[in-house]
């Protein structure tokens, strides 16, 4: 079984320029958060990055961050 993760970041106030869309797919759940948590670490600037982590560990399908205009999914193929 294979898993797609996708990191959805949208222009905000502070950041009009920014946009993008990154995904990639992994043989396990566990891979898909892992390299999601490696995705929103590399290409955001949240401070509180340990909460980041707890919540893609915990996310089952998909998780909004709306006060950093980012969403993130995890798809079971």
């Amino acid at each position: 079984m294979a898993y797609t993760w996708s990191l959805s970041l949208y222009p905000t106030h502070e950041h009009p320029d920014r946009g993008a869309f990154i995904a990639g797919t992994s043989d396990t759940l566990d891979g898909a958060r892992d390299h999601l948590v490696h995705a929103l670490v590399a290409h955001t600037s949240i401070p509180d990055q340990e909460t980041v982590r707890v919540a893609v560990q915990t996310c089952s399908d998909w998780t909004d961050f709306d006060e950093y205009a980012i969403t993130c999914r995890i798809e079971e193929n």
